[in-house]
């Protein structure tokens, strides 16, 4: 899958070829494990387990709304 600059996934460190393995205490063996733990977004930092190459490293994960969203300016 890919991984785009600028969007939440590139920001956090993520990279194509990355599978998560692990999403705080849960363990991750499909997308199907992953999306519902994802949903609904709690906001804040989880810290996500990821395989790279053979290295597993963990990575905190902004789980919270957009920037966009979420501006502080009121509109």
């Amino acid at each position: 899958s890919e991984v785009w600059n600028g969007q939440r996934a590139s920001m956090a460190g993520l990279r194509p070829g990355d599978v998560i393995v692990g999403l705080g205490d849960h363990g991750v063996s499909s997308p199907e494990d992953l999306q519902p733990l994802l949903l609904p977004p709690e906001l804040g930092t989880r810290l996500a387990r990821v395989r790279r190459g053979r290295k597993t490293v963990e990575l905190d994960l902004d789980t919270g709304a957009d920037a966009d969203e979420n501006d502080g300016d009121g509109d």
